[in-house]
């Protein structure tokens, strides 16, 4: 799981990384992905990604930051409901 960034409208969004790799194939390169993510508030093609930081040996990498993701979920429920 990584972190999708828009610079145009700052949106951010959690981003599984299975579905890049399910689009452009295992070979596809960081430029490709970052091109060609695009963006649910905005509709722009182009995204800042980022994934959890390696925390060491005896934590491995940084859980994804769930109050994020549940912040996220809430905002598009807004937007999709108008509410």
């Amino acid at each position: 799981m990584g972190l999708a960034l828009v610079e145009r409208c700052q949106h951010r969004a959690p981003l599984a990384c299975a579905v890049p790799v399910i689009l452009w194939g295992p070979d596809a390169s960081s430029d490709t992905l970052r091109a060609g993510a695009r963006c649910t508030n905005c509709g722009g093609k182009g995204a800042t990604l980022q994934r959890p930081g390696w925390a060491g040996n005896h934590i491995g990498f940084y859980p994804f930051p769930m109050s994020i993701a549940d912040e996220m979920c809430k905002e598009q429920r807004r937007r999709v409901l108008g509410e």
